[in-house]
């Protein structure tokens, strides 16, 4: 319609609207030419160009930009970016291919000049947009007007805008009002239009308009920074102007930004200058390079002078918060200076071995705290300055604020424990707020937090190339190195960095202080690992102060102080330990506390008599090793007479003292053995008397070698013939003896190694009394010492053990012919005298006390030496069932059985083929870890009789012997699970219990699950062969009481926990480690064929497997399963299907359909041959039976047979035999005392009587009574459900 000033006016919509296209949204820019005489005003000539473009009432396409109602105004643009506007939310930003942020731009051409508000500049040529016009317009617009087809217009529409504000064009309109006329018209006359000027670019974010904002002022384009963001931290900014000196001694710099001149305000007066940029702080400890206690005459006229207004200094940006507008920089010449890679900012892109300068920024007792920029920081211990530089008090030699050169040491990202969240309310408002800006990185890294350790020691030590130059443990990358415990440390390998104090015990006593030295990783690591593996160039070891000497004056162990005093006096901080170590304990795999806590860090020892041993020990100089003392690990093979040395690391008044060997390893001096004669922390030389293998380390029973205490030797050796000796005491064990002509010996004959008779494992027809459960064991009739009187003279006694002891010895003896030594004679035959299990070996023959049963029948003890027992199972005592089911009546206490060793991994083996689940076999697995250490004797009485210690394996058709064992978990259930002999398990199925007419509801009790077992159950499930020394004992007692408890769950099925019965193996499947067994009488007689076939039509018998939301599953046979819907179980509504149907209830069904078992089905089993659908409805059951009773045949006062439907908390539900009626038992009517519970007393599927009560003939529903009373005069009134018998088991549940 018309050209304005600043653009176009346009009519559309038939001329009904009136709009405005400012000149920023022609798109075209129209850039004036200075030679061209036309131009003229502040526009530039700007219609004059415009016409060439642009004709009246020429039509084009354009997009509204805003409407304002009221002045009926509406902003339009025809700019490209704008038109192929597409995403309102992402749009695609015009200005991307700007010039950065704080460029320069130089010719930038004046094109518009708004008047005492700015200036519009077009970049230079080089700047343009791409010369392809289908960037800028679709195809669609250029054919839809001539404008945008103009070649002149495209052209035009490439070139980029600027705008330069009034404030940001000259220094000298910053402070000045935009009204004044002589900025205006400065600012009117150096930026006319076509005059060219130098831009930096401030603003690329206003999409909208498609026009940069800049600055022309020189304060602008000289600057070094324009905002905060542009600030980096660690970066040298130089010749910055001082801003202002503030209180307190922080100096103010100005890093960027536009500055104020001087001048004249309208009134003429002074106008001071200001400073509008960017500034950045200097506290007074980053002034200079060191800090200075005191504030002296000239350290303040270097200030005043160095740091004057206006006065030019270098810095470094330490750390900038753009948000908040702060900037922290350091004036330090050493840190200004540093080189760029000497420079840390950020944690992410440290490497171990990288050095760094920074400045202490705290010191406390653990050590100084370094600062980098960007608020990296980390830690030099006080350990590694007195390992590395021998500083001894690090708090004298450094201070904050001092300079410093750093090597990276260790770095590691740790998670924050908790929430970061504040309990206050304001705290998690403000952290709320605070998080709607970040980003999931920057959340997580508050949820994170780095550790950094550092080190002062830069340069590579005398020494230390080989170790530097691996570099140490990468954090990414760590790797675990062992140790070497025994390793003799030389001399001045050791350097002492750290003392601590002992502390109190809460339990009395005290803890003893150590010394932390640093020793060479090359002296400490084990051979394997050097040259192998990346490892630190130190190790930190703990010396604690209770291993400076071999002995202590009593005076110095006294007292924690005392101890500490003694410490102090001979060990000084920074200094190197003149004398050989060793090193006892590896912290990675041991966990025993050497006196002062192990911590993370190795134990070494000063004691002098432990390296000689020590060394003594890796020479081997001498031949006779039972006569040099060995410093004992947990690898060592040690044996019984062994000479050990070791310290004193407890003496307890209950038991006597405690001496510790190296790694862990511990021993015990009885205090009846001389223990409470030795002094703490005293170096001692014991011989090891026994030794149990069944913990890791061993615990080693000791006694003194004598080297302590010069008490006189006895003269007697192993063999030696005693021709006298006389009884003095006799007990259940030992006898004690009197020997002629001796003074500090002590004789004993042990039970074992009396010469007896071998008892014969058989049945008694007259039972042996039962032993009372309190009453201790007496020599009985079959004992070895049964006869023996105190006064008695015994003659050619052999010596078979001499043992030392402090004060005396004791030796022990036996009468037997021919008794070997403490080493076998023959390869079958075990040492007449053992000392220890590890003695032995399997196969060997030896006799045995027996000295107490094990619960329910599982074997009997057997004592086979002083120190060492014996376990015969059941399976290996005899094969008659009567002995095997009461141990107690048929084999006496104190009776010698003649046994052979058996293997008793291979029996641990044998179980763990079974299928039992990951449980058990975890704790079968830590079984077998524990008979490997040969802990304990597995022994067999019929071992002897084949002369083999071969564990037997069944074969299919064999007739064997089982164990009844409930804590088994039932597998393929419903069935029963049995031990047999040699370890194995076998399932006997519920179909195989009895025959098939003597069936009989629920034979195994309540099953209230498939796979259920108590943690006592998984015990013995695995396996776990426990040896019980007496029966009697009170903790014996509370576990068999729990076992019944826990088999009392199952309830009362006729087949008792711990029975031995005879049973035919039907399958034995070695891949599934499990075997079919049968206990029909048939079965047992030799009948092995599978039961019929079922035919369609057969009304068949089976067992509940199992009834879910598919049917009920039941078991006809070992060899037929069947499977009958939910809608086929009753006629009528059950509720709760799978209690009327419980795993276990005997039901009846006929045969809808027979089908072969599918054989690729891994679930099923091997001897499941078919599978049936069944129909257990009773009218299905009952439609071709006669004589079927009906409602009205029911008369009330009469008695009739039925069986249990449905039990629940009311009453039961009970249908009655050869008819398809039921009716309601109320809980009042079930018994004639009081029931809690009657699903404790009656199951679905029991065969009860019933008295009719009452009768609802309109209701079609019967009441019955099931009280005793009721059918006491009845001829089968013990074929009753409710006699006596069951009340009085009920009765027996309720207690």
């Amino acid at each position: 319609e018309a050209f304005a000033t600043n653009g176009l006016c346009v009519s559309f919509f038939g001329n009904v609207f009136r709009g405005a296209l400012e000149m920023n949204h022609l798109g075209a820019t129209l850039v004036p030419d200075a030679k061209d005489t036309s131009i003229s005003g502040p526009e530039g000539g700007w219609k004059h160009q415009a016409a060439t473009l642009f004709q009246k009432h020429q039509h084009f396409s354009a997009r509204i930009l805003a409407i304002d109602v009221p002045t009926k105004l509406v902003r339009l643009s025809i700019a490209p970016h704008v038109l192929k506007l597409a995403n309102v939310v992402n749009p695609t930003s015009p200005l991307s291919g700007f010039p950065g942020v704080g460029q320069i731009v130089e010719d930038c051409t004046v094109v518009k000049l708004d008047p005492g508000i700015g200036a519009l500049l077009a970049l230079p040529p080089q700047y343009n947009y791409s010369d392809d016009s289908e960037t800028l317009f679709s195809k669609a617009l250029t054919k839809s007007s001539d404008l945008f087809a103009n070649a002149s217009f495209q052209e035009a529409c490439h070139v980029r805008k600027v705008y330069v504000h009034i404030s940001k064009a000259l220094d000298e309109t910053t402070t000045v009002d935009a009204k004044d006329s002589a900025a205006a018209g400065k600012f009117h006359k150096d930026f006319a239009p076509s005059t060219k000027h130098s831009v930096r670019i401030l603003n690329t974010s206003h999409w909208m308009e498609g026009v940069a904002v800049g600055g022309c002022a020189p304060s602008i384009l000289s600057a070094h920074v324009l905002t905060h963001e542009d600030l980096e931290a660690g970066k040298v900014y130089k010749q910055v102007p001082v801003s202002a000196q503030l209180p307190g001694g922080s100096v103010l710099v100005q890093l960027g930004g536009s500055s104020g001149v001087s001048g004249k305000d309208k009134k003429g007066s002074s106008r001071s200058k200001q400073r509008s940029g960017i500034c950045g702080l200097i506290p007074p400890v980053h002034l200079f390079d060191t800090t200075s206690s005191g504030s002296s005459e000239y350290r303040q006229r270097v200030f005043q002078t160095k740091y004057a207004t206006d006065a030019k200094v270098d810095v470094r940006v330490l750390w900038v918060d753009p948000l908040r507008k702060r900037c922290l920089a350091t004036a330090k010449k050493s840190i200004v200076q540093a080189p760029s890679e000497e420079i840390i900012t950020n944690y992410g892109d440290l490497r171990v071995g990288q050095v760094g300068v920074g400045y202490i920024s705290k010191i406390d007792s653990e050590g100084v705290y370094v600062t980098f920029c960007n608020k990296v920081y980390g830690k030099v211990t006080a350990r590694s300055l007195a390992a590395e530089l021998g500083v001894e008090d690090h708090k004298e030699n450094y201070s904050v604020g001092d300079v410093v050169t750093c090597r990276v040491v260790k770095l590691k990202r740790v998670r924050r424990k908790g929430s970061l969240r504040s309990s206050g309310e304001q705290m998690e408002v403000d952290e709320e707020e605070e998080n709607l800006d970040q980003t999931e990185d920057e959340k997580s890294s508050r949820r994170e937090y780095w550790e950094l350790t550092l080190s002062l020691r830069v340069q590579k030590g005398e020494g230390d190339e080989d170790v530097l130059g691996k570099e140490e443990i990468d954090f990414r990358h760590p790797q675990q190195i062992r140790l070497r415990p025994g390793a003799i440390l030389p001399v001045k390998t050791m350097k002492i960095v750290e003392l601590v104090d002992g502390r109190p015990k809460k339990s009395g006593g005290y803890i003893p202080g150590y010394a932390v030295v640093s020793i060479k990783s090359k002296y400490a690591v084990s051979e394997e690992y050097l040259g192998k593996v990346t490892m630190t160039p130190d190790v930190e070891c703990k010396l604690p102060y209770s291993q400076l000497l071999d002995s202590f004056d009593p005076a110095d162990v006294a007292s924690m102080e005392s101890l500490d005093a003694l410490a102090k006096n001979v060990l000084k901080v920074g200094k190197k330990i003149n004398q050989k170590a060793i090193m006892l304990l590896d912290p990675h795999k041991s966990n025993v506390d050497y006196s002062s806590g192990i911590g993370h860090m190795p134990v070494v020892s000063l004691r002098k008599s432990l390296i000689k041993a020590k060394e003594t020990e890796t020479e081997g100089t001498s031949a006779d090793a039972e006569h040099i003392p060995i410093v004992p690990s947990p690898n060592t093979n040690l044996f019984v007479g062994a000479l050990v040395c070791g310290f004193v690391a407890q003496v307890d008044k209950r038991h006597g003292a405690f001496i510790r060997f190296l790694d862990g390893m511990t021993g015990l001096v009885p205090k009846r053995s001389g223990g409470l004669g030795y002094h703490l922390y005293d170096t001692v030389v014991t011989r090891v008397r026994a030794i149990d293998d069944a913990t890791q380390p061993p615990r080693i029973l000791l006694e003194p070698s004598g080297r302590e205490t010069p008490s006189e030797q006895t003269s007697f050796n192993v063999g030696d013939t005693i021709a006298t000796a006389t009884v003095t005491k006799i007990n259940f064990f030992h006898a004690s003896l009197k020997v002629p002509d001796t003074k500090s010996e002590r004789f004993f004959l042990h039970c074992s190694n009396k010469d007896s008779n071998v008892s014969v494992v058989k049945h008694r027809k007259k039972p042996l009394p039962k032993r009372s459960r309190n009453k201790k064991s007496v020599i009985s009739k079959s004992h070895p010492f049964y006869g023996m009187k105190t006064g008695q003279e015994l003659k050619d006694l052999t010596v078979v053990s001499v043992q030392r002891r402090k004060d005396h010895t004791e030796i022990f003896v036996s009468d037997k012919n021919g008794a070997p030594t403490s080493s076998p004679s023959e390869v079958n035959n075990a040492p007449c005298f053992i000392q220890n299990a590890s003695q032995v070996r399997v196969g060997m023959k030896m006799t045995g006390v027996v000295v107490g049963y094990s619960s329910e029948n599982k074997g009997v003890v057997l004592q086979v030496g002083p120190s060492v027992k014996g376990f015969v199972p059941g399976f290996e005592l005899s094969r008659d069932l009567n002995v095997l089911n009461d141990l107690e009546s048929n084999v006496p206490i104190g009776a010698v059985l003649e046994c052979i060793v058996l293997d008793s991994k291979e029996w641990y083996k044998n179980r763990s083929t079974c299928p039992f689940g990951p449980s058990h076999q975890k704790k079968l697995k830590a079984l077998s870890r524990k008979v490997s250490n040969e802990s304990q004797l597995f022994l067999s009485v019929l071992g002897c009789e084949s002369k083999s210690a071969e564990l037997p394996k069944p074969s299919n058709g064999e007739l064997v012997i089982g164990r009844i064992n409930k804590a088994l978990p039932p597998f393929d259930a419903p069935s029963l699970m049995l031990e047999l002999r040699a370890g194995f398990v076998a399932r006997c199925c519920i179909t195989e219990l009895d025959e098939p007419d003597e069936w009989q509801n629920m034979p195994l009790g309540h099953l209230h699950g498939t796979n259920s077992s108590t943690s006592k159950a998984s015990r013995e499930a695995t396996g776990d062969v426990e040896m019980k020394e007496d029966s009697s004992s009170e903790s014996d007692d509370a576990e068999d009481k729990e076992d019944e408890e826990e088999i009392g769950e199952q309830g009362d099925d006729g087949y008792r926990n711990g029975e031995y019965l005879e049973c035919r193996v039907l399958n034995y499947d070695e891949k599934e480690g499990l075997i079919d067994v049968s206990l029909r009488p048939s079965r047992i007689q030799g009948d092995l064929d599978d039961d019929p076939e079922p035919q369609v039509g057969d009304i068949v018998q089976g067992y509940v497997m199992q009834t879910n939301k598919k049917g009920c599953f039941v078991r006809l046979s070992r060899a037929v399963e069947g499977r009958s819907t939910l809608k086929e179980l009753c006629d009528g509504y059950l509720p709760k299907p799978e209690s009327s149907f419980p795993v276990g209830r005997l039901v009846l069904g006929k045969v809808k359909e027979v089908r072969p078992a599918p054989k690729k089905e891994k679930h099923l089993r091997e001897s499941l041959k078919f599978q049936v659908d069944l129909d257990m409805r009773e009218s299905t059951l009952l439609q071709d039976q006669e004589n079927q009773l009906s409602f009205e045949d029911i008369k009330v006062g009469e008695k009739y047979k039925g069986t249990v439907q449905r039990v629940e908390e009311y009453g039961v539900f009970v249908q009655i035999q050869n008819s398809s009626i039921s009716g309601l038992v109320h809980m009042s009517e079930c018994s004639d005392t009081f029931i809690k519970s009657l699903e404790a007393l009656y199951v679905p599927g029991d065969l009860v009587k019933v008295l009719v009560l009452k009768k609802d003939e309109e209701n079609q529903k019967i009441g019955f009574s099931m009280k005793a009373s009721h059918f006491q005069e009845d001829e089968d009134s013990d074929d009753s459900s409710v006699d006596s018998d069951l009340v009085d088991m009920h009765d027996e549940v309720e207690d």
